[in-house]
Parts: structure tokens; sequence; C-alpha cells
């Protein structure tokens, strides 16, 4: 196990009020280098041509026993928050009529004055009147596979944190053990219901929710091991609508890859939740282009999701499905964007853990080099060497800069340097053509090896990236030979991996 899993392990303990109050992060730790230690992995021995036999059952549940109605705003964080949202959709009136939108229905959506959100609505009527209006509501399509309990909690805190109308709630059970299936039909939550009587799979279990939901409606994909917070699917929204050529966004959260975790590691849900809650406010440029979204929280539009046919599940049970989704969604002309005031928390992979989930994401990560014939992993995101570069960068840079990355894959870490630093003129080269075809749009990647120099003259870059992608043995003298002259005087070159202090 590795230490990262082995922290997220024990951090997911002590989020457990009951366990927090009774035992020392020290006394977790041992609990759980023991438990690992003598706990073999269970083989999971279920195939995809089995899960796509699996019968569905469907139940529409419109029980009226939620407890939120359209004309009962909450969540508000304090007193007048709407207003702030309503000088939103003022401002963007005449700029973006879909964000407009958006921004009126968290206004009304938070106004405590029955009268004034009647007005606030009106509003949102005139959105609708423009003929570029496009605004869709949201299919929330949550997969369950036991985990009672955090779905239970999941769909609280869809319920208190998402406006009233602006979306329906799809649950598809894989076929649960603990008795998820039978709460899911008694609770007092409306939604659309899909039972399987075996475990079709994320990919498959995701399928069978889209299909199920209304087919005008964008596509918000959720684990039942989330909780939304304050604003999460609004500002995810807010991204979509965007840009017309926004195909798909995703949040941040404190459990996933280095691309998508943000901020510190903290012992309880609580203090996640404050954090987030903190983050998820208006930022002027909140969205980083990515090649590849993690589908724990991953809001699709309704287009882009139709014109890729939805995921493919060969990629059974989980892992590498949502990285096939996203490329293929980018081969049809659409950008996906990680939106950092969109937190959502995310408890991780608790399905998955008692398999061994290390032989399942190597077999499905060699079917998408089958598939593809490109290893997303070698050109994509952003890597713990290239994550260490950029803390440094984040230390040190000053606000404008010129950079140039040797090795830069599909270009993730050059479109974060671009989120961080946007006065920053950045570029990058690589070798593998492969890579360079699907580098993203927001940066120049350009087809050349190290070697070759650079297309700039002498002194242009104030730092140059030198990452070993293929861990070629490419030397720091090698580097400084080819690429030193375009450096800027006090220029520094950079090579991943080595140690230096930040």
């Amino acid at each position: 196990m590795s230490n990262e899993e082995f922290e997220r392990i024990v951090n997911d303990i002590l989020n457990n009020p009951a366990y927090r109050e009774k035992l020392t992060r020290e006394q977790v730790e041992q609990i759980v280098r023991e438990e690992t230690a003598e706990a073999e992995p269970l083989e999971f021995t279920d195939t995809a041509e089995e899960a796509k036999k699996s019968k569905v059952e469907f139940f529409l549940k419109s029980e009226g026993g939620g407890r939120q109605t359209a004309g009962d705003p909450c969540d508000a964080s304090y007193p007048g928050e709407y207003m702030l949202y309503l000088s939103m959709g003022d401002a963007l009136f005449n700029m973006n009529c879909d964000q407009a939108y958006l921004c009126y229905e968290n206004a009304a959506f938070l106004c405590p004055d029955p009268e004034v959100r009647k007005e606030i609505i009106k509003k949102q009527d005139e959105c609708r009147a423009f003929e570029g209006f496009s605004v869709k509501k949201v299919s929330i399509v949550i997969v369950s596979f036991n985990q009672k309990e955090l779905t239970k909690d999941c769909l609280e805190s869809v319920e208190k944190h998402c406006a009233p109308g602006s979306y329906e709630t799809v649950i598809v059970d894989n076929g649960s053990s603990d008795g998820s299936a039978e709460w899911l039909k008694t609770s007092g939550y409306d939604m659309k219901l899909c039972l399987s009587d075996g475990n079709r799979g994320f990919a498959g279990g995701c399928n069978t929710g889209i299909s199920c939901a209304d087919p005008d409606n964008d596509i918000f994909l959720l684990n039942n091991d989330t909780r939304m917070l304050h604003n999460s699917l609004f500002f995810l929204r807010m991204a979509l609508y965007s840009e017309w050529y926004t195909g798909a966004v995703g949040a941040v959260s404190n459990y996933g890859s280095n691309d998508t975790v943000t901020g510190p590691l903290v012992a309880g849900i609580e203090e996640y939740a404050a954090y987030g809650t903190g983050i998820n406010i208006p930022h002027k440029a909140p969205c980083e282009e990515k090649s590849i979204l993690s589908a724990f929280a991953l809001l699709v539009r309704r287009q882009a999701m139709d014109m890729t046919g939805g995921f493919d599940e060969d990629f059974f049970p989980g892992y590498f499905d949502d990285n096939d989704l996203c490329l293929r969604l980018r081969l049809c002309g659409w950008r996906l964007k990680l939106v950092h005031n969109s937190y959502i928390y995310h408890a991780g992979s608790r399905s998955f853990r008692q398999f061994d989930w290390h032989s399942i994401g190597e077999r499905n990560h060699r079917r998408f080099i089958a598939k593809h014939g490109y290893d997303d992993v070698l050109w994509q995101g952003i890597g713990d060497r290239e994550q260490k570069v950029f803390d440094r960068l984040a230390a040190e840079a000053p606000d404008v800069f010129r950079l140039a990355q040797i090795g830069a894959g599909t270009g993730d870490f050059l479109s974060r340097i671009k989120y961080a630093f946007p006065a920053a003129f950045v570029v990058g080269t690589e070798r593998n053509r492969k890579a360079v075809e699907y580098s993203l749009d927001s940066v120049t990647v350009l087809l050349q090896d190290y070697d070759a120099g650079l297309p700039f003259t002498e002194g242009s870059f104030d730092y140059i990236i030198c990452h070993d992608r293929e861990e070629r043995g490419i030397s720091r003298n090698m580097y400084e030979s080819a690429l030193g002259k375009y450096l800027s005087p006090g220029g520094k070159l950079i090579v991943t991996g080595e140690d230096y202090d930040v």
C-alpha cells in the first residue's frame, strides 16, 4: 500500500466522530497497519459480459416527502447572500443570458423573502426569452453499490444544497447486499430509481441512469460517497455555460489525484466542508482546461454526452472508464474544465476497497491502451514530479514570466501554470505525436524532441522545465547543452525529480 493510500484510509476513519472521539491518530494508524498487513484483497470475479445481462427494475418515486420545495429557500451562508448573485445576474444579463439565468436561479434559491423571490423569478423568465438561451435542467445520476449510510448522506446534501426545480435525481443500485435497495424504495426522496439484480459496474450503472434521465437534461455523475456543499453544483453549471464549446466540467475535492485535490489535510468531514464552502464563491477565472476529469463529480452537457454514446461498459467494474469517456469527448471537439470554485467532499473509492483494485486498474489500463493506441497515464495529467515543480513556482515565480516545458505530454502542467499565472507565456515541446495530437486547445505543444532545440531566439525563457516523461535517462548536462542558451539572464533550468529547496 502506498503512503498516499494509507493516509487516505486513516483520514476516512477519523472522519467518523465515533472513532475520532475515542482513538488518537497514532492508534488509528496502528490499527490500519495491522489490518492491511493481514487482510488479503478479494478477487473480483464478475465479468463485463455477465454484468450486461443484469436485469433492471424501474421505479418512479414522486412522493413529495422530501424536505425541500420550490417555495422554501435554504442554504444561504449569510443574510443577504442572494443579493450577490442577483447583482451578478444583472451584470451578465446582456453578455451571457445562460449564466445570468443561473445567477438569478441561485439568488431565488437563497432569498428568504417570498415577494423579492417572485421578482427574481421574473428575471429568470426574461433570460428564457433570449434567442440564444440554452440552459437545461440537471439529472443527477448516482450509482449505488452498498454503502447505504453514505448514500443517505449524499442524498441529504443534494437536497440541501441544490436549488429545487433545477434537477432530478436518478439512482441506480447495482445489486447492493446491505439493504440499500429496500431503503431507497421507502425513503422520502423524489427520484427515478433503477434496481439491478447484479453489479453492472460503474460504467454500466451510469449508462442505465443516463438512459432513465430526462432526455433534455444535462448529466451530473455523482458518486454516492460524496457530499455536495453550498454552491457546488451552481458553480459547475456556471462553468459549463461559460462557453459553448465546454462539454464537461469537474469539481475539486479532498480525495483524488494531484490534478484535483486542493486544500489542507484535516481530520473531519466538517472541516473539509468548511474549507470547501469557503472556496465555493465567485472567482474571476476559476476554470482550468484538463485532458481528463474524474467522474466522481462530473457535469456533462447533454449534447456532448449524446455524441459520445455514453460510457464503454467493457471497462468493468471501474477505472479508466472516465478516462475513455473524456478522451472521446475531446475527440468530438469538446473542452474539459476543472472548476476550482466547486468543491465537493469525497470519501473515496469505498466500493472498490474490499477488492484488489490494483489489478482491476492495471487490467483496464491495458484495455485503454489497446483501444486507443495511446497511454494516457504516461502522457496526460500532472505527475508527482511536475506537482513539486509547480509548488516551487507557486512559491517563487513572479506574476509575469516566460516558461517552456520539455516533455509536455498533452499540456496539463502548462494549463495549470496558465491557470495560476494568467499573465505568463507558456509553451511546450513533446516528441510523441499522439500526445501532441491530443494536446489541450488552450496551450501550445510543439512536436519536437529536446535535442532539436527550440524555435525561439536565445535568452527567451525565464524557466525551462525538463520532464523526462519516458524515463530515457536524459541527464541535466544533456538538457543544459541543448537548451541552456534559451534561458534569459538569471533564468532557471529545472529538471523534474531533482532535489531542491522550495
